[in-house]
């Protein structure tokens, strides 16, 4: 039996509007070009409005006379919070839970109507498929915001997503295309594929995507969505294999309650979009572009062929919610979160002590015309390591930290580079973030080790145009042949000529290469492939 866990309503408490004609009328003396004020009064207005009793049909045109409003503060609002690093700050954190919130009063709402169609109201007859619709895709939208915001989804998320689903089963309105463009996705869709729309983004694993990406991805899915299959036990025997999962819709979170007759158990299958993406991914490699295979303009041929290639991976063998680390395996880890701590750890003096005399007399020269002091080199900020805890992952090639998001710590973003020291007398090892996300009050990073040992380099870059000279901290990693150097974002950006020096003693390196090929790009650094120096 589904069920919705709805608030009482009641006739006493006061509501600004109590039907769609009000609500228009109130809408039109709001103002609406403010969005922190409409954001408040939107969510305020529409919570007050579900704990007040008035006929279903009523309640439901009442939700439709203010959902585009509803969508476009929605939208504008998750600009303040969406690709942002972690933890948000106080600011960005009460934006983001404000908009959820607002998603989530939608939701409750149209759930009201859901229920009474489930309840068999007259009022709502032919309705039932638009109602549902409205309802997964309100949930939906609360489910981008908390990955705009690299949050975890709450517990309610699945078990409302899966309550919907088995009330469109119930009424016969799976398969019912619904025209809805306001999700800027597409003009019509069914619920069982807004349902796999929601499954296939969290599969996409959207924590360790960056936000591009996360779009690039979400084009793409929601072109494939119809695709998706929902098979129960009464259609077919469940063959466990792969490109499919197989849930209890009833108890998405304890398997342990779920049995093989259980009649919510469903098999949700992927085998159609997998074979869509091994065709993408074999015409992006024969020379097609991402436009000619209606992939969109967002990211390159390149990035499109590795974001299909880890979506099929994802595809392949799905875990909806895979086990997090046991609490008893984490340990105490010191970790540096920046690119300088770790050059100036290992060895690495400041570039401005790297400099010739003369130039250092013309540094201080401007500093004291400009900030009227001298920072001294001599006079730096000890290193200071943060404390995380943390877990080697089964391959051991990730460690999973975590620490309370209320502690000091640099924000961080997915790409960063992070120093990690597993014990105190263990050597640095370098590692990049490759998952982010705060979860329970806690910030949780999947950390990606980098082979090679590390060495600390100062790169001189000599730019176009003005022939200035400055110099950078740096990494090499990497050995023989595949030498790799990590470098600030955009320290390349307008290089006229390069050289490698010494990090400790400032001696020019014999290398026979220079940074060639960019490998990755993140919010803080940037690594190349070290190549052959290009004849002049």
């Amino acid at each position: 039996m589904v069920r919705f866990s709805l608030p009482k309503t009641s006739t006493e408490q006061p509501v600004a509007f109590r039907d769609a004609f009000l609500a228009s009328q109130w809408l039109a003396r709001q103002p609406q070009a403010n969005v922190p004020v409409m954001l408040e009064a939107l969510t305020r207005e529409i919570d007050a409005f579900n704990h007040f009793a008035l006929p279903t049909r009523e309640r439901f045109k009442t939700l439709e006379a203010l959902r585009r409003m509803v969508f476009t503060i929605g939208s504008e609002s998750c600009r303040h919070f969406e690709n942002k690093p972690l933890p948000l700050t106080a600011d960005e954190q009460a934006v983001f839970l404000a908009t959820s919130r607002l998603w989530r009063c939608c939701t409750l709402g149209y759930l009201y109507c859901l229920n009474a169609c489930l309840e068999g109201e007259a009022s709502l007859n032919g309705l039932a498929g638009k109602i549902a619709h409205r309802a997964i895709t309100s949930l939906r939208m609360e489910q981008l915001c908390c990955y705009g915001a690299g949050s975890a989804l709450g517990d309610h998320f699945w078990k409302e997503l899966h309550a919907i689903y088995l009330a469109a089963e119930k009424l016969q309105v799976l398969s019912e295309f619904v025209r809805d463009p306001l999700p800027n996705e597409t003009l019509e869709s069914t619920l069982t594929g807004q349902y796999g729309m929601a499954i296939l983004a969290h599969l996409a694993d959207p924590y360790a995507l960056r936000h591009v990406h996360l779009l690039a991805v979400l084009q793409w899915l929601s072109r494939w969505r119809e695709l998706v299959t929902v098979q129960a036990p009464a259609d077919t025997s469940f063959n466990n294999n792969a490109h499919s999962v197989v849930l209890d819709l009833s108890f998405p979170h304890d398997p342990a309650r779920s049995n093989k007759d259980s009649a919510t158990q469903r098999q949700i299958s992927f085998d159609a979009i997998f074979r869509k993406i091994g065709k993408r991914i074999k015409a992006l490699k024969g020379g097609a572009s991402p436009e000619d295979l209606r992939l969109g303009k967002l990211v390159t041929s390149e990035v499109s062929i590795e974001l299909l290639g880890k979506l099929g991976a994802r595809l392949y063998a799905p875990v909806l919610t895979p086990s997090p680390a046991a609490a008893t395996a984490m340990q105490p880890v010191e970790v540096l979160c920046t690119l300088t701590d770790i050059y100036r750890l290992i060895g690495g003096t400041s570039a401005q002590e790297n400099l010739p005399e003369t130039s250092v007399a013309r540094i201080k020269a401007e500093r004291l015309a400009i900030f009227g002091h001298i920072a001294d080199p001599g006079n730096l900020a000890s290193i200071v390591f943060e404390t995380w805890q943390g877990a080697l992952s089964a391959d051991t090639t990730t460690l999973n930290l975590q620490r309370a998001v209320n502690r000091p710590g640099k924000r961080l973003a997915c790409g960063d580079l992070l120093g990690i020291r597993q014990t105190p007398d263990a050597d640095l090892q370098l590692a990049s973030v490759s998952r982010l996300f705060t979860q329970d009050g806690q910030i949780m990073v999947g950390a990606h080790f980098l082979a090679g040992k590390i060495s600390p380099l100062a790169v001189e870059i000599t730019e176009k145009i003005s022939n200035a000279t400055f110099r950078y901290p740096a990494l090499l990693t990497g050995s023989g042949n595949e030498l790799q150097i990590i470098l600030p974002t955009n320290a390349l950006a307008r290089v006229l000529r390069c050289r490698l020096y010494d990090g400790a003693d400032s001696a020019l390196l014999p290398l026979p290469f220079t940074p060639q090929t960019l490998i990755e790009r993140h919010g803080d650094n940037e690594r190349w492939q070290l190549g052959a120096p290009e004849a002049n």
